[in-house]
């Protein structure tokens, strides 16, 4: 090597270290998973090696995450990408202000959303498995005994419940099953908590699936359809007033067209939830605003504009963008304990980007208290996990307060409550209750079940 070409040599050999020091460094210094506030999701931690993992091939593809998710300043880079694609977004052509229906607004309300304290409360992503496989269930805490309501129900009319995928010859590969004794049990908990509501009142129930079902159509191709016959199996033997709804049936027309599920986040997209709002709205008897009749904001530009209609649908947009709905209307937002106690809460901050815009991400309450501006006459009552978080804003043009509450032994506490479901029932006079509980946490398993009935009181 000439004199001349060693500095250049040297100065390879000082970038090949460096590479294997950093490539080094992200493998033995991130060995945990751990919360990421920005995606609303765990990161994988390092996987598990051993000969059962290495023979299915899962430690390769958890290795591959792992070393995706612990690259260095990961958060940054994912925000300078998404604020170099806002510059190229179809610039919004819809209105400046919201034009809305004066008979449908009360008095004029302040805008009271003031974020609350940093701590974030993530669930985690379920663990990848196979494509058949049903996924794993949380598991009952020592405090929560399994309890269940007397029966009631006529049993012989169920029978057991799957949720499955189809593959292009249209044959099915079960994910969750549920057996005729838990069906029994929660149509019981169905009943008595429509029994709690006044005579006009009605229990709107879903189960999401959650991403890594729904991408098995939308990003591998490896299955062509989904579906469940819950509605079929439970409808009849739940009591008047109570609606049960096919997630898999409401979003098949959109699975070619629209954007459902994120990839590295197993919650819905805002789109999802909108739908599914939307059809347990209609199935009222009432109007319901489409999606795209919201507007949203697609970045974390602080000034950039909120795009709707086609200015949205034609925008392209990597598949973990979420939109961040625009409120058409102020609301005020509060955590609530012992019925009156109140403290500032957040509805829809779009400084956070992504899912923990909306109300924040999960947290503790035990309560939280959404008051519209609009005037409709009637509340609702939220009984859900971190689906319900995108779901409640399409829910609010419809209620004039709405109370939310999620029972995980992490999130709600009956002594900070000061009173079971059924007394903040009555002293909030809720009209309607809406329940959802996502695959992950499917509702119909008795550790679900066992809070439900235990709590309602």
């Amino acid at each position: 090597t000439s004199v001349r070409g060693r500095p250049l040599l040297i100065a390879c050999y000082i970038c090949l270290l460096l590479c294997f020091l950093f490539g080094a460094a992200e493998v033995l210094l991130f060995q945990e998973a751990r919360p990421s506030e920005t995606e609303n999701r765990m990161l994988q931690g390092f996987p598990e090696l051993n000969s059962d993992s290495l023979l299915s091939g899962k430690f390769m593809e958890e290795m591959e995450s792992y070393l995706s998710d612990a690259f260095f300043f990961r958060d940054e880079a994912a925000s300078f990408t998404e604020k170099q694609l806002s510059v190229f977004a179809v610039p919004n052509d819809g209105p400046d202000t919201w034009d809305v229906d004066a008979e449908h607004l009360d008095a004029p309300v302040t805008d009271s959303e003031n974020p609350v304290a940093e701590e974030q409360l993530i669930e985690s992503v379920p663990p990848k498995e196979e494509d058949t496989e049903p996924q794993e269930l949380e598991t009952l805490s020592e405090s929560e005994p399994t309890v269940a309501p007397a029966v009631t129900v006529d049993t012989s009319l169920l029978s057991e419940v799957e949720f499955y995928l189809l593959d292009k010859d249209g044959k099915k590969s079960n994910i969750y099953t549920f057996s005729v004794d838990q069906l029994a049990v929660f149509a019981q908990i169905l009943n008595d908590y429509r029994d709690a509501l006044p005579e006009d009142g009605t229990l709107h129930f879903v189960i999401p699936p959650v991403s890594y079902v729904a991408n098995n159509i939308l990003v591998k191709g490896t299955y062509t359809g989904w579906g469940s016959n819950l509605e079929d199996v439970l409808q009849p033997v739940v009591s008047d007033g109570v609606y049960i709804y096919d997630v898999a049936d409401i979003l098949t027309p959109y699975l070619e067209t629209e954007r459902l599920y994120p990839v590295n986040d197993h919650h819905w997209q805002p789109f999802s939830a909108s739908k599914v709002a939307e059809t347990m709205i209609r199935s009222q008897g009432l109007p319901a605003m489409d999606f795209y009749e919201y507007r949203y904001y697609v970045s974390l530009l602080s000034n950039a504009k909120p795009f709707y209609g086609d200015a949205l649908r034609s925008l392209s947009l990597p598949a973990d963008t979420v939109p961040v709905m625009e409120p058409i209307c102020p609301v005020n937002a509060y955590k609530i304990k012992n019925f009156t106690q109140r403290s500032p809460d957040v509805f829809i901050d779009k400084s956070k980007g992504g899912l923990m815009s909306y109300m924040g991400g999960m947290q503790p309450g035990p309560w939280r208290y959404f008051e519209s501006g609009f005037h409709t006459g009637r509340k609702a009552l939220l009984v859900t996990d971190s689906f319900g978080l995108t779901l409640a804003p399409f829910l609010v043009p419809y209620y004039d307060e709405i109370l939310f509450v999620d029972l995980r032994e992490s999130l709600f506490s009956l002594e900070a409550s000061g009173g079971t479901i059924r007394e903040y029932i009555e002293y909030f006079g809720i009209d309607d209750i809406y329940m959802i509980s996502s695959a992950y946490n499917p509702t119909i398993v008795e550790q679900v079940q066992a809070r439900l009935f235990r709590y309602l009181g």
